[in-house]
């Protein structure tokens, strides 16, 4: 599940920042990849089943849809005035 929430990154005072929780799965993946509007992907090594700061984005229009083990969430964008899953 992907939450989002508006503050404070590297890139500004006004940032789009995305986090998630797994669960259900046979075991703890170990990355994830966070793909924004542009279609830039990155991947990330995590461990655990809660990333609080996932991924960022100043940019304005801009999105960020997370994957793990294959599994997409939903999308949330800078446009949304109380991002959340």
């Amino acid at each position: 599940m992907i939450a989002g929430r508006k503050g404070a990154c590297r890139f500004g005072s006004s940032c789009l920042i995305a986090g998630f929780s797994i669960w259900s799965f046979e075991t703890n993946p170990t990355s994830f990849v966070c793909e924004f509007s542009s279609g830039k992907r990155f991947t990330i090594s995590f461990t655990g089943s809660v990333v609080e700061t996932a991924c960022y984005t100043a940019a304005v229009p801009d999105s960020i849809t997370i994957e793990v083990d294959g599994v997409r969430s939903e999308t949330i964008t800078t446009d949304d005035p109380e991002p959340s899953a």
